[in-house]
C-alpha cells in the first residue's frame, strides 16, 4: 500500500520564535550599550535565531574559538537595535522613520539577505515634502536604487514646492546642485517664465541657512562663501531683466562689478541667439 502524503501549514515554529523577541528566556547573548557609562542598557537575544539570519552572527557566535556572549554596540541606540532584531523573530513589523537610517546599517552591516526591500517600502511609505532630502540622502548612502528613482520622481513632481521646503534648507551643499539641476526643466516647462527666479532664491535661502548653522552673519560676502562652487550653477543668466536688477537690488555686494558685466553680456549674447531663432 502506498503512504498518502499530506502537507499543511505549521504555525507552531513562528509562533514560538515570537514568544522569544526580547525575551530572556533561553537568552544565550547580550548586546550592550552604553558601556562604560551610568546608563549601560542590555538587550537579551539568542544565538541560534540571530544565526540562522545572519552569516555574521554565525562566523560571530559559531565560527571562532572565542565565544562572545556579551556583545558591545557603540553605533546605534537600543531602541533602533531592537527594531533590527524584528526580522529575527516577527512577521509583522514596526519600522519607525526615526530609526529606518539605523536599521538599514545594520542590516547590511550584519548581512541580512531579502530584507532591504521592506526598509524601502518604510522609507517610501514615509515620504513628504517636508523629509525628502532626509530620505533622499539615506538612500544614496546606503545605494537604495529604488528609492533613489522614487524620490527624484517626487522632486521633479514636486519641483516648485521641494525648492521652497524647509527641508530642502538643510541638505548638504554636494546635493543642492544636483536637485536644481534635476527639476529645473519641470520648473521651466510649468512656470514658463520665472523658472530661474525660483532656482535663484532656493540658493540664496540655503545659502542663509548655511550661514546660521556656521554662526554667520548672513553678509553677502558669507553668503556667497557658503556657496562654495554652486555659485557657478546659479542661472543668473537666465532672469529676466527686472528679476536680475531685482536680485541686485536685494543682495547689493554678492556680485562683484566684473561678475555684472560679465553676466549682462552674456545676457544679451543669450537674447541675441533667441531672436536669431525666431
Amino acid at each position: 500500500m502506498t503512504d498518502s502524503v499530506f502537507e499543511g501549514k505549521n504555525q507552531l515554529p513562528r509562533s514560538n520564535s515570537e514568544k522569544f523577541y526580547l525575551d530572556s528566556n533561553l537568552a544565550d547573548v547580550k548586546f550592550v550599550f552604553n558601556a562604560g557609562t551610568d546608563h549601560v542598557e542590555y538587550i537579551q537575544a539568542h544565538k541560534m535565531i540571530l544565526s540562522i539570519g545572519s552569516s555574521v552572527f554565525a562566523n560571530m557566535f559559531y565560527g571562532s574559538s572565542t565565544k562572545q556572549d556579551d556583545v558591545p554596540i557603540d553605533d546605534v541606540s537600543a531602541v533602533a537595535f531592537k527594531e533590527f532584531l524584528q526580522f529575527f523573530y516577527l512577521t509583522t513589523l514596526r519600522l519607525t522613520s526615526k530609526h529606518i537610517a539605523d536599521v538599514i546599517n545594520l542590516c547590511k552591516k550584519y548581512k541580512l539577505v531579502g530584507v532591504l526591500a521592506i526598509c524601502e517600502a518604510a522609507l517610501r511609505k514615509s515620504l513628504t515634502i517636508d523629509n525628502m532630502f532626509s530620505v533622499y540622502a539615506i538612500a544614496i548612502h546606503y545605494e537604495l536604487t529604488n528609492t533613489i528613482f522614487f524620490c527624484e520622481m517626487q522632486m521633479v513632481q514636486n519641483a516648485e514646492a521641494i525648492l521652497e521646503s524647509t527641508n530642502f534648507l538643510t541638505c548638504k551643499r554636494d546635493l543642492i546642485d544636483h536637485v536644481t539641476q534635476l527639476v529645473t526643466p519641470e520648473l521651466e516647462m510649468k512656470l514658463k517664465v520665472g523658472s530661474a527666479w525660483v532656482i535663484v532664491n532656493a540658493y540664496m535661502a540655503w545659502a542663509k541657512a548655511e550661514c546660521g548653522r556656521n554662526n554667520l552673519e548672513k553678509t553677502t560676502a558669507n553668503l556667497r562663501a557658503q556657496l562654495g562652487q554652486s555659485f557657478a550653477n546659479i542661472p543668473f543668466v537666465e532672469l529676466s531683466s527686472m528679476r536680475f536688477e531685482q536680485f541686485l537690488t536685494n543682495y547689493n555686494g554678492f556680485l562683484s562689478e566684473s561678475d555684472v558685466r560679465r553676466l549682462r553680456q552674456q545676457r544679451r549674447l543669450r537674447q541675441q541667439r533667441k531672436r536669431e531663432r525666431f
